[in-house]
């Protein structure tokens, strides 16, 4: 018989498969058989399929085919830390490649991850936190937070989070009352992907989304649900059952066939109609209950009968059996179903997604929006879409819902993903209950898109540069001093970083801007160096006053010695340039000193020149061997007021400039312009406070200043090329002490012996300046050039240097190359980053990373260290705030440098009231009221004396204002007898002073002229008759034979220039002698009239007038030369008053 062309037989039976649904609801049973035979709904189900996969219902989102169970407003809240400063990232691609490594660090089965992002234009805000889910964390909220904050920190370098606070507490109480009272609240559901082919930093980031929002009020925030590993397993074990069971549907083969046969047949059929597999029935029964149909044509027919289709369970089974022979024709072809191919292919996407998942993390992610107007809410859902769409967002593409703003608004404050099912009856999802809500189930790398960190700038929130340096310090030497902990980009800290004091006996270099560590880490080695390796130092503060307070360090405390200019300073800075450091030559000297003045001050052509040649003389004039830097007149063993009597000062080397000018015959204007620059420079060193501390015979001690700690302040001078000088000054000074020291015990090795530390290095150790002048720049370079020199050579003196600048430009580059330690604050100037980058090494980014450094941070390097590291410097120790007392000023400190001459030597208050008594008026004061006393003061009775000193007494105050008043009045009273002809007169003079100064610190003790204090004029008149008359201030013909030898001088001298003239006309006239002495007799009572009262009688007389004529004879044979006439009535007149001639 003809019979029918046999069915194609379809797939081998299989078991029955459950399904879950949503809330631990089943799925209708299906048992999996072969594919409907319908071409219709073989057509339908790859179109329900792909609807699915899409989420296509959510497009048109009918409320009212859904059940949205808003959450309860029990539970825990969302914990929130605000991030208040990022690092800038390193690469083009942004923050794109840490975040998902962030999200994966915390895919925690216990919490959730909350996300927040809000603004107004003038301020964006980022908030990262999470909350517990109830029944399935077994952690703390705020565990899970320290473990969130320290992934962040270590995957985005330079993050700075505030403290972790309850979405209604702190800085996210804006956040959350912004929520409750926005107007436009909406949702978004899809997948964010990353763009590729470019940088991700370029568009996907949440600048971009803050920069199209504007100035609006906005506020974006997402909750991210971890599921677990279980959940991902069976809804990609979904995933790939479907496709196999969709890739039937791809491809078919139908064809046609005739012929005759004849055959014996016997055929059983049982089964109904073919039934659905068993994902393609789930996704058939959910469809149905939600009423979901895609509107394409062929679904038209085919959608009444899905649900019965979706029920069948039978399947066929054919048993024939047949014997013939036939001849047939037959002709196939195979159909392509498009739509199925679709979707085969996104099913392999999910399965990707999936299992790229099991490696990131799964999220479960809601992204709810809020906005001050519908407006911006359009503005901020397109921007959303525009940063997160990419690639992937096809698989389901970004949707804006719009759902009850009680129920958004709810969701958002709790941090809660909305559940979602179908209206008609409890049907889950049939990929299961992860997709049972209106959210969407994204990988760690999607969900990174969405919460991606701004790559660019953000109003509001500090972005800055950040590094990565060494972690590595070498360990601690046991001679070794300690200067912070090596600290990493998330601000952990690490082993100690420590110098040893070999690293120190290398030099340290410190540079920083102000206010972010340099002093406190200059104060740190110093104080670490005395305590721990007993190394004294000398701090040169140019300007502040900062370093003082290390005198209340308890170390230090009655210790340092604090030197300053100025009456404020603790003690009082007297620095003589013209007195070197015992056993270095003179010769060495005198070039120190030049160069200080060449580094100091401009100097232009040939000033250099005249101002050695006065130095010079200045010292030879005062006795100065400058081959042996011996001094003849002072002995084997001088004392240090003999030979401070002898060094020249300032003010001398000035008035020495005119005599060296006329003495080289320059041309007049040549003349007047060197002198006129000269004499203004030094001029300018000797007035006021700057004249106080410079122009002065002594200096502080060197042991006083560099072999025990000290600090030498400098604010008060205003002018940098001063305080220049007297830093060079300092340095030659140190340099000839280290030397010396060296000479007398010699450490082996460099040992570290003494640490100066100069602060703003640049005044003193300049780079050089382009050319000005011929000559100019030239000489500062050389002599910066020799300061840096120096600074070398001392190293192996055991002499150390700090140098703290806050400009590395301006100094010399010999400093910072030739430093072994450096340690680099925060540096903004290109310029200023590139010097001090070149010399350690550093990277462009760890070079970009030194303008971002916060107070107490600072990059060091040394040899040891090798490759830079980053450290976090010690905190400075906590001191008093207000001090008590005498700061710096330690009750043993040598204050015998104060003397300004030997008058000083006795004064119980050294230099406190000299600006009182050498004031003009004050002066002018003394001078007339103290004149009859020292007038009386070797030829008077002691009465007369006693009666001139009463009188003066009686109109000063007492204490160290009268002793001062008379030293400096008894100094100038010897300054006027001669004139300073050489080294002798004017150590005899000092020694003269010293005299007078007994006489004054007894009468003034006295009330009465009792013994004691007759016994004192007895006394000092002895020893001023023996110290003036042993080397007369002047040596003229007939002072060898005088009868009062230099007693009577004092009277005279300032009389000379007026008597020169009568007493040469009287002994040119031819009288007799008698004669001739009451004609000189008369003359005395003219000019001389107190010196006439006071010697008015015998011997007396007779040495006032003998004195008179020496004097008034040499003054004038200095003018014409004298006749032997002349010569001889002399001689008679002189024989007469010795008591030679009857």
């Amino acid at each position: 018989m003809t019979s029918k062309p046999p069915a194609v037989p379809g797939p081998l039976p299989q078991p029955p498969v459950q399904l879950a649904g949503p809330g631990g609801h089943e799925s209708p049973t299906a048992t999996a058989g072969p594919l409907v035979g319908s071409a219709g709904f073989a057509e339908a189900m790859p179109h329900l399929l792909l609807g699915l996969l899409e989420r296509r219902y959510l497009t048109d989102f009918d409320p009212t085919r859904w059940t949205v169970r808003p959450p309860s407003g029990d539970g825990p809240r969302p914990l929130l830390h605000e991030i208040r400063a990022l690092g800038r990232p390193s690469s083009e691609s942004g923050w794109a490649a840490a975040v998902p490594h962030v999200l994966t660090a915390c895919h925690s089965g216990g919490h959730l991850l909350s996300v927040a992002v809000h603004g107004d234009g003038s301020r964006h805000r980022i908030h990262w936190g999470g909350r517990r889910l109830a029944g399935i964390s077994r952690g703390s909220t705020e565990d899970f937070l320290q473990g969130q904050a320290g992934v962040l920190r270590a995957h985005v370098p330079g993050l700075e989070l505030g403290p972790p606070d309850s979405f209604e507490e702190g800085s996210h109480a804006e956040l959350a009352a912004f929520v409750r009272s926005a107007p436009a609240l909406a949702l978004i559901t899809g997948i964010p992907a990353p763009v590729h082919g470019r940088s991700p930093a370029a568009f996907q980031s949440l600048d971009r989304l803050a920069a199209a929002v504007g100035d609006r009020r906005y506020a974006v925030l997402v909750a991210a649900e971890p599921l677990s590993a279980g959940e991902l397993d069976r809804t990609l074990e979904h995933c790939r059952r479907l496709r196999s069971e969709i890739h039937a549907l791809v491809r078919h083969t139908v064809g046609s066939q005739q012929g005759e046969s004849s055959t014996t047949s016997t055929t059983e059929t049982a089964g109904a109609e073919p039934g659905l597999p068993a994902c393609l029935t789930a996704i058939a029964v959910f469809c149905s209950m939600a009423g979901v149909f895609p509107s394409v044509r062929p679904l038209a027919t085919a959608a009444p009968s899905v649900l019965q289709l979706a029920s069948l369970t039978g399947g066929p089974r054919n048993t024939s059996q047949s014997k013939g022979v036939s001849t047939l024709r037959s002709h196939n072809a195979e159909l392509l179903d498009a739509t199925a191919e679709a979707c085969e292919k996104l099913l392999q996407q999910h399965i990707d997604r999936l299992e790229t998942a099991r490696a990131q993390g799964w999220w479960r992610t809601a992204v709810y929006l809020a906005a001050e107007s519908e407006g911006t809410l359009e503005s901020l859902a397109g921007a959303l879409r525009g940063t997160c769409s990419g690639e992937a967002t096809a698989l389901d593409p970004l949707r804006v819902l719009r759902l009850p703003p009680a129920t958004l608004r709810n969701a958002a404050l709790h941090g809660r993903v909305l559940p979602l099912a179908p209206a008609s009856g409890g049907v889950g999802h049939p990929l299961g209950p992860a997709f049972d809500a209106l959210a969407t189930c994204l990988t760690s790398a999607e969900l990174a898109v969405l919460v991606s960190l701004p790559s660019g700038p953000m109003a509001g929130l500090p972005m800055h540069e950040v590094a990565e340096f060494s972690l590595s310090a070498p360990p601690p030497e046991p001679k070794a001093v300690t200067v912070g902990r090596v600290t990493d980009a998330q601000g952990g800290e690490h082993q100690q970083v420590t110098v040893s004091d070999r690293a120190l006996n290398r030099h340290v270099f410190i540079t920083g801007m102000t206010g972010y560590g340099k002093t406190t880490t200059a104060k740190n080695l110093l104080v670490e160096a005395y305590t721990e390796l007993g190394v004294p130092f000398l701090v040169i503060e140019p300007a502040k006053a900062e370093y003082r307070r290390l005198a209340q360090h308890p170390a230090l405390k009655g210790r340092l010695r604090v030197y300053g200019i100025g009456p404020d300073a603790p003690l009082p800075l007297r620095l003589n340039p013209f007195a070197p450091v015992p056993s270095v030559p003179l010769s060495r000297h005198i070039d120190l000193l030049k160069a200080v003045f060449n580094a100091s001050f401009p100097m232009f052509a040939g000033m250099s020149y005249v101002l050695e040649d006065a130095m010079l003389e200045v010292y030879t004039e005062r006795g100065w061997d400058l081959h042996t830097s011996a001094n003849e007149l002072l002995g084997a063993r001088p004392s240090a007021p003999d030979v401070a009597a002898l060094t020249p000062t300032i003010r001398e080397l000035q008035d020495k400039i005119e005599e060296v000018l006329e003495r080289r015959a320059y041309g007049r204007e040549v003349h007047q312009n060197l002198g006129a620059a000269l004499r203004s420079r030094l001029g300018s060193l000797v007035v006021g406070t700057k004249g106080m501390a410079l122009d002065t015979r002594r200096s502080v001690p060197v042991d006083e200043l560099f072999a025990r700690p000290a600090l030498i302040e400098l604010r008060n001078l205003g002018d940098d090329e001063e305080k220049s000088f007297v830093m060079a000054l300092l340095l030659c000074r140190l340099y000839e002490y280290a030397e010396s020291r060296a000479g007398a015990s010699a450490p082996e090795g460099e040992e570290l012996r003494h640490l100066t530390l100069i602060e703003e290095a640049h005044r003193l150790l300049r780079a050089a300046r382009p050319p000005s002048g011929a000559e100019t720049p030239d000489a500062q370079a050389k002599a910066v050039a020799m300061f840096t020199d120096m600074m070398a050579e001392m190293r192996a003196y055991g002499e150390g240097f700090i140098v703290a600048d806050q400009v590395p430009t301006k100094l010399a580059p010999e400093i910072v190359k030739n430093s072994n330690v450096k340690i680099l604050h925060r540096l903004v100037a290109a310029d200023d980053r590139a010097v001090v980058a070149a010399t350690v090494n550093l990277t462009e980014q760890q070079s970009r990373h030194l303008a971002t450094l916060p107070p107490g941070e600072a990059v060091v390097h040394d040899e040891r260290i090798g490759s830079a590291v980053l450290a976090r410097m010690r905190p400075p120790e906590p001191v008093a705030v207000r001090v008590q007392g005498a700061l710096g000023a330690p009750a043993e400190a040598d204050r015998a440098y104060l003397h300004r001459h030997g008058g000083c030597r006795r004064c119980p208050a050294p230099c406190t009231v000299l600006h009182l008594a050498d004031r003009d008026s004050a002066r002018a004061a003394a001078d007339q009221a103290l004149s009859p006393f020292f007038d009386r003061l070797l030829l008077g009775t002691a009465e007369q004396l006693w009666d001139a000193w009463t009188a003066w007494r009686s109109s000063v105050p007492g204490g160290g204002l009268a002793y001062c008043t008379y030293t400096q009045a008894a100094r100038r009273r010897l300054e006027g007898v001669g004139g300073p002809y050489g080294g002798a007169e004017l150590l005899e003079r000092d020694r003269a002073a010293r005299i007078l100064a007994r006489l004054a610190e007894g009468w003034l003790k006295a009330e009465h002229l009792d013994g004691p204090a007759r016994e004192l004029l007895s006394e000092i008149r002895g020893d001023l008759n023996r110290t003036m008359g042993s080397r007369p201030p002047r040596e003229l013909p007939g002072c060898a034979t005088c009868p009062s030898r230099c007693r009577v001088l004092p009277l005279v001298a300032p009389a000379v220039p007026a008597l020169a003239a009568p007493v040469s006309a009287c002994a040119d006239r031819p009288v007799p002698l008698d004669t001739r002495l009451r004609q000189l007799d008369a003359l005395a009572e003219e000019h001389l009239p107190d010196a006439c009262q006071i010697l008015s009688e015998g011997q007396s007389r007779r040495s006032l007038l003998y004195c008179m004529i020496v004097n008034a004879t040499a003054a004038i044979s200095r003018s014409r030369r004298p006749t032997p006439a002349t010569d001889a009535v002399v001689a008679e007149t002189l024989a007469a008053l010795r008591g030679e001639t009857p």
